[in-house]
């Protein structure tokens, strides 16, 4: 958790694909790994999520991608 800043940017997703359909009724979740954390200018931060949305009984997962959040 990134603590000690007063505005959160949702700055956008990297890398956004989708290896696999989501069915209807299928059951899915997502995992959330923080892949980086990087300085960046005015006093801030900038962090890397990665997300799997991983689906039940399936061995690929229906969506990758990097969210990205800026901190100042």
């Amino acid at each position: 958790m990134v603590e000690g800043f007063d505005v959160i940017l949702n700055y956008g997703l990297n890398k956004v694909r989708f290896p696999m359909v989501l069915k209807t009724g299928q059951r899915y979740r997502m995992q959330t790994t923080l892949a980086e954390v990087n300085d960046v200018s005015n006093n801030g931060v900038e962090t890397v999520y990665k997300l799997t949305y991983e689906v039940e009984g399936e061995a690929k997962p229906c969506c990758v991608a990097e969210l990205v959040f800026r901190y100042y």
